[in-house]
């Protein structure tokens, strides 16, 4: 098993699905109520993806751990947008 962060076009698809949807947040929700909102999509995505998976498509073979580096770079992603919006409306 190999812990290390594996950086390739998928980590790249990730941090942009991130960018996109804090890009389209509608006025109504908050960051937050947003943020929790995308996590949940995001996770609910991944768990389809994993039992995809287990059905033996090669397209979607992945680890446990690469599960949340994908989790983890699409929150980057949004937390860039997040933070350069935050600079941009001070």
């Amino acid at each position: 098993k190999n812990f290390f962060i594996i950086v390739n076009y998928w980590t790249f698809v990730h941090i942009a699905s991130g960018v996109i949807f804090c890009l389209f947040k509608p006025k109504k929700y908050s960051y937050k109520d947003w943020f929790f909102i995308y996590l949940i999509l995001h996770i609910v995505f991944e768990v389809v993806e994993y039992i995809l998976a287990l059905g033996g498509n090669p397209l979607f073979v992945e680890e446990f751990i690469d599960i949340i580096w994908d989790i983890l770079f699409g929150l980057i992603g949004f937390g860039i947008i997040y933070s350069l919006r935050k600079i941009v409306k001070n």
